[in-house]
């Protein structure tokens, strides 16, 4: 996809347009008369009648109150610029404007805002993140820095009286530290803070005044620039305009009663997306200025960022250097392991479905098939309890009477009771038959879930059979991460999958063609029977396939082994320890000892 706006240069018109109409319009044919191909209008105007300007392709006009000066006016139309040249319309024409580009100062009197800044081991980061805050030139503001890693960072904290740290003991996920922070918020506004990113003096003004200029209650960027200082790489991030709404967590800004009423979940990856597609009532507000902010691109990404999808842009360099303007020096100086690590992966898109609670959604029954594996199946338990998506039970198929234990009084659970001789799926049709569900989902008692995973599979299948004319539509997972026991490193599949433990579909398509009564590859064998269209999803943050030495896969179509293909994938910068809570951390822990692997 072409990006003008990073590709190639784009120049921005401003006009201040005012009530005579016949200037106005000498002004807005002379724009269109300009030679530059990749060109904007930004047309700022008090004027009751407005501006003759829906029919000139390319404009954006601002309506602004009464009272403010010529001068105001013009500030507030170049803070709204995106191009690299900057013309404004006078008595000459157009001219090159050359004063310094800053977005317009809110009322003196503005809101407290608490930047809430989570970090561990990270030293090498923090006094630029701090130094960062206290040139803000948005006065009522304080900086709350919650530390637990394993050496404490209070020796790097200034004497600033707003600048709180808070020594955090035993380490929790980013949401817990996120949900902490804002309880001990005092500001009325909460903004994110992140330690590795760049922003710019007027970051917090900005936000501000967006924020309350809409009457939003939380703002962030949807676009912006990520930067590997390491390698001097740039990309342009650009969300999908089809898609759920969406913002960049370290960019939030919002109420503190938008995360009274709903505050982040407890995990470590995500939970600002999860945050922001809570079913909590919000008005969102996607800013347009991005040049607040730059993300830096490194190995210890908390979120790893992977570069490979359409939604990453390769820009020049030197798009970004124009944005750090002077800072650039700085980040010259550090030392040059600060952003060292391996380059970035394949890049996992965001699945363009809504992560809001569905719990008037369609009822879902989810298949797990077991044999005999207790310490596998408490885990799956936990997974299933966990989903957001509420409108759903667990139908759990095995001969264990250990198995039956563990579901019994569980809520939304159910145990069916299947011959010890009964094969694989002989099993999952067990499952299936019993299942209360319009739709069924097939789980795996080895896997990862995250809690927005059967949110994300309901939700494409809806999207999906909304398009078709029969239900004959199965959702499966097109990439996903592996992991295998005694490691915590995670691997990226590729795409071009149709993983097994992700099968969503209508109950329909079972009952046209039930799974095979065979040990193994029944997936595969389900795929091939039901003749189906496969949606794909490609949200491996959402779904990890754990190999552990007992798996009932093996082998590949073309003959080859499952783990030595699985085994040959890179490693990526991901850890199963950072998407999964502390109780599950033993679980895995555990998988590493070869009694457990066998079980």
């Amino acid at each position: 996809m072409d990006r003008p706006g990073a590709l190639s240069p784009l120049s921005s018109y401003i006009l201040v347009a005012g009530d005579e109409s016949t200037a106005t319009q000498l002004a807005i044919e002379s724009y269109l008369e300009q030679a530059a191909i990749h060109r904007e209008l930004i047309i700022v105007d008090d004027s009751t009648a407005g501006s003759p300007s829906h029919t000139v392709p390319g404009v954006r006009h601002l309506q602004l109150p009464r009272g403010l000066s010529q001068e105001e006016k013009l500030k507030y139309g170049v803070s709204q610029a995106r191009g690299s040249t900057v013309l404004v319309w006078g008595r000459e024409g157009w001219a090159a404007h050359s004063a310094p580009i800053e977005p317009v100062i809110p009322p003196p009197e503005g809101p407290l805002v608490t930047c809430i800044m989570p970090t561990a081991n990270r030293p090498q980061f923090l006094p630029l993140a701090i130094r960062y805050f206290q040139r803000q030139d948005y006065p009522h503001r304080e900086l709350l820095i919650l530390d637990d890693g394993q050496q404490p960072l209070a020796h790097l904290i200034p004497s600033d009286p707003r600048i709180r740290y808070l020594r955090l003991e035993g380490a929790g996920t980013v949401g817990a530290k996120r949900n902490f922070g804002c309880s001990q918020a005092r500001g009325e506004l909460i903004a994110h803070w992140d330690d590795d990113d760049w922003m710019a003096p007027w970051r917090l003004r900005y936000q501000v005044t967006e924020l309350l200029r809409d009457d939003a209650d939380i703002c962030g960027l949807n676009r912006l620039y990520f930067w590997n200082p390491h390698g001097d790489e740039a990309w342009d991030y650009v969300y999908p305009p089809d898609a759920p709404a969406w913002l960049a967590g370290g960019t939030m800004l919002y109420r503190r009663s938008l995360w009274a009423r709903s505050p982040f979940p407890d995990v470590s990856v995500g939970e600002d997306n999860l945050f922001v597609w809570s079913e909590a009532p919000k008005k969102i507000l996607v800013l347009e200025d991005s040049r607040f902010y730059v993300a830096t691109v490194h190995s210890g990404n908390t979120s790893p960022k992977y570069i490979d999808s359409d939604r990453w842009h390769p820009v020049p360099v030197a798009s970004v250097y124009e944005v750090l303007g002077a800072d650039l020096e700085t980040y010259a100086q550090l030392p040059p392991d600060t952003f060292s690590g391996p380059p970035p992966g394949p890049m996992s898109q965001i699945p363009k479905v809504s992560l809001a609670r569905l719990s008037a959604g369609p009822f879902v029954s989810c298949i797990l098939a077991t044999a005999n594996r207790p310490h596998f199946l408490r885990q799956a338990i936990r997974y299933f309890l966990r989903q957001s998506y509420s409108n759903a039970e667990l139908v759990v198929v095995d001969h264990s009477s250990a198995s039956a234990g563990l579901c019994a009084g569980l809520p939304c659970v159910r145990f069916v009771r299947a011959p010890e001789s009964a094969s694989l799926g002989a099993r999952l049709n067990l499952g299936a038959d019993a299942a209360r569900g319009d739709i069924l989902q097939k789980l795996d008692d080895d896997d990862f879930y995250h809690p927005g995973f059967l949110e994300c599979a309901v939700s494409a299948l809806q999207r999906a059979s909304a398009t078709q004319t029969s239900a004959q539509t199965i959702v499966a997972w097109d990439c996903f991460h592996v992991l295998f026991a005694g490691e915590t490193r995670l691997r990226h599949s590729g795409h071009g999958w149709a993983a097994g433990g992700t099968l969503c579909f209508h109950r329909d398509v079972w009952h046209q063609a039930p799974f095979r009564d065979l040990p193994r590859e029944v997936d595969r064998w389900f795929l091939a029977d039901t003749r189906a269209e496969v949606r794909a999803v490609c949200a491996p943050e959402l779904y990890v396939l754990v190999r552990h030495g007992n798996n009932t896969w093996h082998q590949l179509p073309d003959g080859k082994s499952v783990d030595g293909y699985l085994e040959a994938l890179p490693l990526t910068p991901s850890s199963i320890l950072d998407m999964v809570e502390p109780i599950d951390r033993s679980f895995y822990d555990e998988l590493t000892r070869s009694s457990l692997a066998r079980v």
